[in-house]
């Protein structure tokens, strides 16, 4: 690991960003980020095996700013890998998740944050927007509610889509992410870069004590074109990868959950593909025919393990 950081105390937030050629991103992001009127945080790269210039301008933004820490992957691991090996290294007392494409909606966002993170709640959730093409809409869907919650109610009302199953828009305690690499099993050798977020904040709300909602919108999350999620809407292969990589996560959030509610989401993927992608009708159908097609072998399996149904 390359560690630029001189950090004398343990800052408050580490803000982990995962990296796969955003050359065109990093010098914004770091900009803004350092005009948060908050100073006590760290910026964690993971560059994972980038093959333009990114790492090269990392390296460059940690002379400038001694509070840059810089991870390097020696061959791309995909962005489940890229988020945990983030977290591992920080040094902050909470991780916030933050892509390379995306902004704190205000400077003073890390401050209301802080200023509401009364108790040392194990997950603090704040509300973030959705920007489309230039206008932010704030994403009510997954914003978090003014509650409080502790230990089995978070998972409950994860699995039960009461609360929203990614980890950006959220500052989690850095020890929950040791239990998180202890889940991985299988997911240890594959190259996961969609849906990470689902077997994270399955991982993370299991081993979590408390939850607190906060009602500061602090996030704006893009909706790029070029983005890993911009790229599948447009591209067969893209989604295939993503049934793909979806179906290892909900088999290993089924392992860790033992709930069946986990194979809802194969639902909530036939609407996104219809609803949401650019792709044309016959491609369309195929992701569906996939998707249901792994949806019946998974409640088969679970049939059979549960009730001895062949």
């Amino acid at each position: 690991m390359l560690s630029f950081a001189s950090i004398l105390l343990q800052p408050r937030f580490s803000l982990v960003i995962p990296v796969y050629n955003q050359q065109k991103h990093l010098l914004n992001v770091v900009a803004s980020i350092q005009q948060q009127t908050f100073k006590n945080f760290e910026i964690v790269f993971v560059d994972d095996g980038s093959t333009d210039e990114s790492l090269q301008i990392i390296l460059g933004l940690s002379q400038k700013y001694d509070n840059i820490v810089i991870l390097k992957h020696e061959k791309n691991l995909g962005t489940l890998h890229t988020r945990t090996d983030g977290a591992l290294s920080a040094n902050g007392e909470y991780v916030i998740q933050f892509d390379p494409d995306d902004r704190f909606t205000t400077n003073d966002a890390l401050q209301l944050i802080d200023e509401q993170m009364h108790e040392s709640y194990d997950i603090y959730h704040f509300k973030e927007n959705r920007i489309y093409n230039g206008e932010a809409y704030e994403f009510t869907w997954q914003n978090p509610k003014d509650v409080y919650l502790h230990e089995e109610q978070i998972l409950d009302r994860v699995l039960n889509g009461k609360l929203s199953y990614t980890v950006h828009g959220k500052a989690i305690k850095r020890g929950l992410y040791t239990s998180l690499k202890n889940m991985l099993g299988p997911l240890e050798s594959q190259h996961i870069i969609y849906s990470e977020d689902f077997f994270m904040i399955m991982g993370l709300s299991i081993n979590a004590k408390s939850y607190k909602g906060l009602n500061v919108v602090a996030y704006d999350y893009y909706m790029n074109t070029d983005s890993v999620m911009g790229d599948m809407v447009t591209s067969l292969n893209k989604s295939i990868k993503y049934i793909t990589d979806s179906n290892y996560i909900y088999q290993q959030c089924y392992i860790l959950t033992n709930s069946s509610l986990i194979f809802d989401r194969y639902l909530d993927v036939i609407w996104f593909f219809n609803q949401q992608t650019k792709l044309n009708y016959d491609d369309k159908f195929q992701i569906c025919q996939l998707v249901l097609k792994e949806y019946v072998k998974d409640y088969e399996r679970v049939m059979h393990e549960t009730c001895g149904f062949k």
